[in-house]
C-alpha cells in the first residue's frame, strides 16, 4: 500500500490493523501472519529412543520416530530372497525425524552385515505419489550416505536390501542434522 498515512488501530499490535488512506474516506484492512516458533521434534509426540527398530517398520504409518539426532538406532533387514526386491517376501524398515527449520542433513547406514547390499531412500510427505527425494546405491557392505540440505518438515528413511542372505545381524543408522 502507497501514501499511507498510519493505523487507526495500535501500532500493528493486533492480529488485524486498519490502514488509513489518503485522499479517500475508506479503509483497507490487512491481516498478519504472526510466526509461531517450536520444536516439532518434542511437540505432541514423544522421540523414539530406540536404540533398537520396532517391528512391524513396513509401512509409513508404522515408522520409527521421530529420531533423535546424533544417536546412533540399530536395526535388521530379514531378506529371504537373493533378489530382495519384492515386498511380499521381504523386509525394509522405515524411520522418520523431523525439522523445525532448514538444515544439513547427513543419514549414515553402516555395518551393513557381510554378504549384504544394503541401500537407503529419503522420502517427504509427497512419498503419498510414490516418489522419493534420493536414494543410495553403493555395492555391497560398502556404508551409505545421504548429505544435503532440506526445508523444515517430516521425512522418511528406508532401509531395505538390493540384495542379500537371510541374517540376524543388525545395521547402524545415524542422523545428523546442523
Amino acid at each position: 500500500v502507497s501514501g499511507w498515512q498510519g493505523t487507526i488501530d495500535d501500532e500493528s499490535s493486533s492480529m488485524q490493523n486498519a490502514v488509513e488512506m489518503p485522499d479517500k474516506a475508506y479503509t483497507v484492512n490487512a491481516a498478519y501472519r504472526m510466526p509461531i516458533f517450536f520444536s516439532i521434534v518434542n511437540y505432541d509426540q514423544p522421540s523414539f529412543i530406540g536404540p533398537n527398530e520396532k517391528e512391524p517398520n513396513d509401512l509409513f504409518s508404522q515408522a520409527n520416530g521421530p529420531m533423535v539426532f546424533d544417536k546412533n538406532y540399530y536395526g535388521g533387514v530379514y531378506c529371504v530372497s537373493d533378489e530382495c526386491n519384492d515386498p511380499t517376501k521381504d523386509d525394509w524398515d522405515l524411520f522418520y525425524f523431523q525439522l523445525d527449520v532448514e538444515a544439513s542433513v547427513a543419514i549414515k547406514l553402516e555395518d551393513i552385515p557381510n554378504n549384504n547390499d544394503y541401500d537407503l531412500r529419503l522420502y517427504d510427505e509427497d512419498w503419498k505419489d510414490g516418489s522419493y527425494i534420493t536414494e543410495t546405491r553403493e555395492d555391497g557392505t560398502k556404508p551409505e550416505e545421504i548429505t544435503m540440505s532440506l526445508q523444515p518438515g517430516k521425512y522418511w528413511i528406508q532401509v531395505f536390501a538390493n540384495k542379500g542372505e537371510l541374517t540376524t545381524a543388525k545395521y547402524r543408522l545415524r542422523v545428523n542434522a546442523k
